[in-house]
């Protein structure tokens, strides 16, 4: 599923958004707050963006302003630095500690994507077991229902096209149809053209 995340940048209506793509499973309650903490941190948005991008800037200010104090001893380096590059400072390294631990601590990751799917990594390798041969499972009982539904829906736009009925009339594809699928769309349209060529073959007696 897809979820929105995003922050005001002070103009009323006006937002900068990203979508950030989520994959949800299931957590025992052992582990349920660490994996839901983890996960909110490691997610991609424009949100952890800005956060390590300001915490970036703070780290390199505060190890230039370090560099430049030269060979002071340790409380006068403290003193010289100040309290704003120390803070900016604790919250850099605060940050990308989160950052790696909410990564390492984080059970199913997103490692890339396609227009065929998701790729997810497991690091728990029972886990990646289990759920690789429900998926197996699942995935067959899923391909098996759409075969059967394609030869259904390919048979009803030859018996649309037998009643006389207008290629524009697939229910698949009206323009009034609520939820359009493509591919079953085009399946009904391939039912479709083999009655209409059907049609124009003259028989042979």
């Amino acid at each position: 599923m897809s979820a929105v995340s995003g922050v005001a940048i002070g103009i009323p209506h006006a937002k900068i958004q990203s979508k950030v793509t989520q994959v949800r499973h299931p957590v025992c309650d052992r582990h349920y707050w660490r994996t839901w903490i983890a996960s909110g941190l490691s997610q991609r948005s424009l949100v952890t963006l800005g956060l390590g991008v300001i915490a970036v800037c703070l780290l390199l200010q505060a190890t230039l302003q370090i560099a430049s104090l030269g060979s002071a001893d340790g409380h006068a380096a403290f003193e010289g630095l100040g309290w704003s590059s120390v803070l900016g400072l604790a919250y850099g390294l605060l940050f990308w500690f989160l950052y790696f631990w909410a990564k390492r601590n984080t059970p199913v990751k997103i490692a890339g994507a396609s227009r065929e799917g998701l790729l997810i990594r497991i690091t728990n390798d029972g886990y990646a077991q289990r759920f690789s041969e429900l998926n197996r499972h699942n995935i067959g009982s899923s391909l098996a229902w759409l075969k059967t539904e394609k030869n259904r829906v390919a048979e009803q736009g030859d018996l649309a096209r037998q009643a006389g009925m207008q290629r524009s009339a697939n229910p698949y594809r009206a323009p009034n149809t609520a939820h359009a699928h493509e591919v079953l769309a085009g399946y009904w349209d391939r039912g479709f053209d083999v009655a209409e060529k059907r049609g124009r073959t003259p028989v042979k007696v």
